[in-house]
């Protein structure tokens, strides 16, 4: 196997060992440099990307946060909801007298009792659609149910009759908003 140039000039004595390590030194610490140069101007670009990514990571995260919050919220309310309802709702009397109402353009039924009726016609008690069941609560309570989510469909009677106007022919003639079918 050929030696190395290197190796045949230390043979040949032209050359010491110290000297072969002090060139081998020079030659790293050169390589070196270069590599650093070259690393150098590209990584004011790389730290640019660096930033830049980091600053999109950081608002992917912010908005993964802000919805998990809102999920959270939208939980603990829908959970105050049920709670209300669970708490304050009328029983609804399988035997009793039903009680129509009109819900998305559809004729709805519930059965109560005749005096729960009553206070349902004088709007003392509201009918809420919680999930796919109606239920019936208390005026106070059909209204914190709305405040704290509004797209819960309500209904409440206006306990005040509307007024005739003069022209109109059958003011006489008064129907009564409970109506039974």
């Amino acid at each position: 196997m050929a030696k190395s140039l290197q190796d045949q000039l230390l043979q040949a004595g032209l050359v010491d060992s110290k000297q072969l390590k002090k060139a081998n030194t020079e030659k790293r610490q050169k390589a070196k440099q270069q590599r650093n140069q070259k690393a150098g101007s590209t990584n004011g670009n790389s730290a640019a990307r660096i930033n830049q990514k980091r600053l999109e990571k950081s608002e992917h995260d912010r908005q993964l946060n802000l919805e998990r919050t809102a999920n959270a919220k939208r939980k603990e309310l829908n959970a105050q909801i049920k709670q209300l309802l669970l708490k304050n709702r009328e029983p609804q009397d399988d035997n009793g007298v039903a009680y129509n109402f009109e819900h998305d353009n559809k004729l709805r039924r519930v059965y109560v009792s005749e005096p729960i009726r009553k206070k349902i016609i004088n709007g003392q008690l509201a009918i809420v659609k919680y999930k796919k069941h109606y239920e019936i609560v208390g005026f106070e309570i059909a209204r914190k149910i709305a405040d704290r989510n509004p797209s819960v469909w309500i209904k409440i009677n206006d306990p005040g009759s509307p007024t005739p106007t003069a022209d109109d022919p059958y003011s006489n003639y008064q129907v009564p908003d409970d109506l039974i079918w």
